[in-house]
């Protein structure tokens, strides 16, 4: 998948657009990942939201139970892919369910 994404994701240069294509590339994976600009305002000003990427599912959960340095893996590719740090966060959906994930951009 790697070396696929990396051919779809040629010729983009800037981050936000590398990730939102990454996001419709992996969401066709099965992974339900989308992007989320920091763009929501609050009284017509920017709230201080970080860029990310939030995936609601998540095919390699269980792989990731048993092998936990798959994780680490998994993040610096993204990283490699989109071309910048990433924050890796489960979120709690507050069920039984596997934790959503949000990778957020490290643009600092």
């Amino acid at each position: 998948l790697q070396k696929h994404w990396e051919t779809e994701l040629m010729g983009i240069d800037e981050l936000a657009q590398r990730a939102a294509r990454l996001a419709k590339l992996r969401s066709k994976s099965g992974y339900g990942s989308i992007y989320k600009a920091p763009d929501i305002q609050i009284s017509g000003e920017p709230t201080p939201l970080p860029a990310h990427l939030l995936e609601i599912h998540h095919p390699l959960q269980s792989i990731f139970e048993h092998y936990p340095m798959a994780i680490k893996m998994e993040l610096r590719m993204l990283e490699e892919l989109i071309g910048c740090k990433l924050k890796r966060v489960e979120v709690d959906t507050g069920r039984k369910a596997a934790p959503h994930v949000l990778f957020e951009l490290q643009l600092d």
